[in-house]
């Protein structure tokens, strides 16, 4: 069984860049940060954690990260229509030219956009669907037109890059 506290604990520790601040997330004390992260250490075996300054996640703990993301996504669509569940937290691994052009604009033309809290992973198109089949991301724009498992792939259009160049380089 999943101890949902402690994984909970893992993910402010790592969305507030520190144990403090997570504590301060959760209105929690800092040891209780650090005793529900122990716990699920010891529990599971293996570390989640490397306490690193900031703290990142070990490969098992992206995969639990990734889980509970993925069960407040089932939750929020258990929410009846006048309860409010917060923004659901989505982890997108996408390329930086799309970052750069035209993601922001897509995004915020979206209905539903205010209630997703997207976590960029920068990423090329070419493996960003490899992050998704490992599981550290819940959903990607890559180059690839088949899903992974369980998933659904939706194109998004075709973007054409152009070479330009100035007068002045191309003379010389």
């Amino acid at each position: 069984m999943i101890d949902y506290p402690a994984l909970e604990a893992l993910a402010a520790v790592i969305e507030q860049r520190g144990f403090e601040r997570a504590a301060r997330k959760l209105n929690i004390s800092q040891p209780a940060v650090s005793q529900r992260i122990r716990q699920l250490e010891y529990r599971l075996g293996q570390p989640v954690l490397l306490r690193t300054t900031p703290p990142r996640l070990t490969e098992l703990g992206q995969r639990l990260t990734n889980h509970l993301q993925q069960v407040h996504q089932l939750e929020q669509g258990l929410v009846l229509p006048d309860q409010s569940a917060g923004p659901l937290r989505v982890r997108l691994a996408v390329n930086a030219d799309s970052v750069d052009t035209w993601l922001a604009q897509a995004l915020s033309a979206c209905e539903d956009v205010g209630n997703i809290d997207f976590d960029l992973v920068i990423e090329d198109q070419d493996v960003a669907l490899q992050r998704m089949r490992n599981g550290e991301v819940m959903a990607c724009i890559c180059a690839e037109p088949a899903p992974v498992n369980g998933g659904l792939s939706i194109p998004l259009g075709v973007m054409r890059y152009r070479s330009l160049a100035s007068p002045a380089f191309i003379e010389r």
